[in-house]
């Protein structure tokens, strides 16, 4: 199960796509998903509001002040211009956002010049134009090179296409060995609060492995702990505390890796090194097991997929009735507080 380092060019950083192959007389999938900060979606959508009503999305900005009530108002009113169906009401346009090329231009204009004149920020304005497929806004010296290795590509790529759009392969690992464990799964990453380090945090069906992949040519695996079940259904998220600390979830569920007991566990991040001149040894496990170190929390078999934000923490569950578990993470990270589960159809 080599793990392939590639390099992706995102606005003024750069970042690390890390893409697990499992090589073998089949494979499963191979997807490429090629990106960078204000790259218009490669597919052919109205938007990415992804079933949300337009309304609700700017609505979700104004509640986290990344957008004021008036400029939604404004981004609202806008969205029929071009229509000539004159039937429609407001009411449409909230559900359905912008559906026509005269819209989307009186909102790309818009956005310009909120950023310009300093009342909205440039991340807010790339979201909102990513998400209602505008295209991007800003674009870096970097960002123009990247362009121009997609080699005129426009949408989605043709099923022949050969080449590489933006990415570029640094250095590939085997973070796994384990016989029958190692498909691989969920994958996430870690930069240490200085920057110095960079870490890739990869699941698999023997459990996580935490690979160093500062010097993205030689990456080191410098954490491995096993954990039991989970198979190809093992998941990751990270959760920074209000002390700047970051916490890593992995979560499972069912039992193809072996064993009965998918658990999720929380491990404290700080033990890697974040010092650019010495990296932690090759598997020299600098997390140790513990109060203070990395905790298997139980809550087994709730984690087909898992996701961290704003405090909280989801455990999603396949083929169950829980649907989705909600916990608060925020007044102690080691010790997840269960809020409600959203239920499922089984």
């Amino acid at each position: 199960v080599p793990l392939a380092l590639l390099k992706r060019d995102k606005g003024d950083h750069l970042h690390y796509a890390i893409q697990a192959m499992k090589i073998s007389s089949i494979i499963w999938s191979t997807v490429a998903s090629i990106s960078f900060k204000g790259a218009a979606t490669a597919m052919q959508m109205d938007d990415m509001l992804m079933g949300q009503s337009l309304d609700s999305f700017l609505s979700g900005l104004v509640q986290h002040q990344q957008l004021s009530e008036e400029h939604k108002l404004e981004i609202v009113n806008m969205a029929s211009e071009g229509d000539s169906d004159a039937s429609s009401s407001k009411e449409h346009y909230r559900d359905k956002g912008f559906t026509t090329a005269e819209s989307k231009d009186l909102l790309r204009d818009y956005l310009y010049n909120t950023v310009y004149d300093g009342t909205m920020e440039e991340e807010t304005a790339e979201e909102i134009a990513s998400t209602l497929n505008l295209g991007g806004l800003f674009f870096t010296e970097e960002m123009v090179d990247s362009l121009a290795l997609m080699q005129g590509l426009n949408g989605a790529a043709p099923a022949d296409y050969q080449g590489e759009g933006n990415m570029h392969r640094l250095g590939n690992i085997l973070p796994v060995s384990v016989s029958g464990n190692s498909f691989v799964n969920g994958i996430w990453g870690y930069s240490t609060p200085n920057g110095a380090r960079e870490y890739a945090l990869m699941c698999a069906g023997a459990g996580l492995s935490i690979i160093d992949v500062t010097k993205a040519a030689a990456p080191v695996r410098v954490q491995f702990t096993p954990m039991p079940g989970g198979g190809i259904w093992r998941d990751v998220c990270t959760h920074v505390d209000d002390g700047g600390k970051t916490y890593a979830y992995v979560a499972a569920q069912g039992n193809h890796g072996g064993g009965n007991s998918p658990n999720l566990f929380v491990f404290d991040l700080s033990w890697l090194s974040d010092d650019a001149g010495q990296s932690n040894g090759e598997d020299s496990n600098p997390i140790p097991q513990g109060d203070n170190g990395y905790i298997d929390l139980g809550e087994t078999g709730y984690g087909h997929t898992i996701n961290c934000a704003r405090g909280l923490l989801f455990l999603h569950t396949a083929g169950s009735s829980d649907g989705c578990r909600v916990y608060d993470i925020s007044e102690n990270p080691t010790k997840p507080k269960f809020l409600f589960d959203t239920g499922g159809t089984g």
